[in-house]
């Protein structure tokens, strides 16, 4: 495994403001170990920032609170630099911060934490700069600014202190942390540590039993001879630690150099991951009609480097050990879904497969058990009731006895067929009627998240015309539209990515709207309504959005890679990762 940054920034610059656990207010710098701090973004005077409280735990954290070492609470907020102290030795320490508009601590405004954090015996620990979100909103995860590099440097200095000048606002012409380096004035590189280590998009996400977040696949690299052609990232598989606020990338030996997109993967019940399929490229176009343009996304027998593109493969991903046993489906199989099921199989259904050069959609099902130490062997469960490709798959109940596959369905024709949805119950599949509301039976490319269905396309190829639904399954299934649909533009979307709150409710982020332009919008949705609308940091479609569920921002949402669209028509990855605060 390793780091796709360096973790630790070390300055050993004295701290211009000092918090003791005794006491919240400025002292004199005491001896012993003190941490210094800068908080990223810098100027946090601009969000109203009055007080904040701050905790150092004894360890990493994953699935539980690790012990207290060090806490201030409510304290005065006097700068985005302070120290903290004095503190007992210790590594892999984890820091949380909230900061507060008001001085009884009752207003958030803003929380952060990051992990690895060191404190060295007998002297100053150096900087650890905390990424810091505002709650009820989006933030990128901060990277390195080189133009600020670049304007320390133009500034001559004698002292630290000629490169920290404050601005009669409060705030810095360079940095809380800048410093005096052989007369000009610098900051590290390695300020802001925080990024994905390759772009992807149409990858997975998977959440692991120990909060951590594996992203595996998805596209990257584009040919300049063919700006639509998307080829697999190489670093197939990175992992974001909640924790410690940091990606690495794992080397899983038999995966090295595996490109793959358009696949799906699962956690199973021993917590390793099953991925089955995909494709290592994918051609990217847009189908324009007037005012409106429908994605097209071709997959084609051979990709641009003349190797076989739709994939046959199923994986085992142990990231404990970082290996992978890889076995081999029937067929090939790309946007195929995969479900977790109860009792630990592992059910795969529809795709597109390659039969005789030709792409075709598929009524492959079958299950598939995961073992350690081997990979996923699958075996044929018969047919479905229909051939469907890139549908949703989800658990009808808690135990995930029985799933509910929805969307997808096509006939030769590129229209959808009168099957909207199916059950398997374990035992066999049976077509599910559509009942009154407004879900339609031509539905491809369909978002489902917490009973929610956010999008999709009337035809492959097509413009979104579907607005976000609540679904019911019974003994038909329907959905109704959400309310508040003019509180959000743009309502009508394909290729966002949703996911169910802690609350309930459910976040729906980005997508490419009628006019095939990626959106930088997010919307929630809470009992049928539309109750929020967000800016996100950036347009994206094609992306991943995961629920944390350990760490200082348990209960955030990581928002991970995804494409853009450009003026000119064209495609571009989406810059890192972003998170949601609620």
């Amino acid at each position: 495994m390793r780091l796709s940054r360096s973790i630790l920034a070390r300055l050993g610059a004295p701290a211009a403001f000092v918090l003791s656990a005794a006491s919240c207010g400025e002292a004199p710098v005491e001896a012993g170990n003190r941490l210094q701090l800068q908080f990223s973004p810098l100027y946090l005077s601009g969000f109203g920032v009055s007080h904040f409280d701050v905790t150092l735990y004894s360890g990493p954290w994953t699935t539980g609170r690790p012990p207290v070492l060090f806490e201030a609470k409510c304290a005065g907020y006097a700068t985005d630099a302070p120290s903290i102290g004095p503190l007992g030795t210790g590594s892999g320490l984890t820091l949380e911060v909230a900061f507060y508009a008001d001085a009884a601590c009752t207003q958030p405004v803003l929380r952060g934490g990051r992990g690895g954090i060191d404190v060295v015996d007998g002297s100053p620990s150096g900087t650890y700069f905390v990424p810091v979100f505002p709650t009820g909103g989006f933030r990128a995860f901060p990277q390195f600014d080189p133009a600020l590099r670049d304007a320390a440097a133009a500034v001559t200095c004698s002292a630290d202190s000629d490169c920290r000048i404050a601005n009669p606002d409060g705030s810095y012409q360079l940095s809380a942390v800048a410093y005096c380096d052989a007369g000009s004035c610098a900051l590290p590189e390695t300020a802001y540590p925080l990024d994905m280590v390759s772009p992807r998009a149409f990858h997975t996400a998977t959440a692991l039993p120990d909060g951590r977040i594996a992203f595996v696949g998805g596209v990257a690299r584009q040919f300049p001879d063919s700006p639509g052609a998307l080829l697999g990232t190489d670093e197939t598989v990175e992992v974001f630690s909640p924790g410690s606020m940091t990606f690495e990338a794992v080397d899983v030996q038999g995966l090295q150099g595996q490109r793959m997109a358009m696949h799906d993967a699962v956690l199973a019940k021993d917590g390793s991951i099953a991925v089955f399929g995909g494709a290592t490229q994918l051609d990217l176009s847009f189908n324009a009609g007037g005012a409106t343009a429908g994605l097209v996304i071709s997959i084609p027998e051979k990709n641009l480097t003349s190797t076989e593109n739709v994939l046959q493969l199923a994986s085992r991903i142990d990231l404990a050990t970082e290996r992978a046993e890889v076995g081999a489906l029937p067929k090939p199989l790309v946007g195929a879904r995969a479900v977790t099921m109860g009792d630990g199989k592992v059910l795969l259904t529809g795709g597109h497969t390659l039969a005789d050069g030709n792409l075709e959609t598929t009524a492959t099902a079958l299950e598939c058990t995961v073992s350690a130490g081997a990979p996923p062997a699958c075996d044929s469960l018969g047919a479905l009731k229909h051939p469907r490709a890139s549908h949703c798959a989800f658990c009808e109940d808690a135990g995930c006895d029985s799933v509910v596959l929805l969307g997808g369905a096509a006939t030769e024709g590129g229209t959808a067929s009168d099957v909207i949805a199916e059950l398997y119950d374990g035992d066999s599949f049976t077509s599910v009627a559509l009942g009154s509301g407004d879900l339609q039976s031509n539905l491809f490319h369909p978002t489902c998240a917490g009973g929610v269905v956010a999008g999709g396309t009337p035809e492959l190829g097509a413009p979104p015309a579907a607005p976000p639904l609540v679904l019911s399954v019974s003994d038909v299934v329907s959905g109704v539209a959400a309310s508040g649909l003019d509180a959000i533009d743009s309502p009508f979307r394909a290729y966002s990515a949703a996911v169910a709150l802690a609350d309930g409710s459910v976040l729906v982020t980005g997508g490419l709207d009628e006019t095939g332009k990626a959106q930088n919008t997010a919307y929630r949705i809470e009992n049928g309504e539309i109750v929020d609308a967000y800016t996100m940091a950036a347009a994206r479609f094609g992306h991943t959005a995961t629920l944390i569920t350990a760490g200082p921002l348990t209960g955030a949402v990581i928002v991970a890679g995804g494409l853009s669209t450009t003026d000119a028509g064209g495609f571009e990855t989406a810059t890192g990762a972003e998170l949601f605060l609620p």
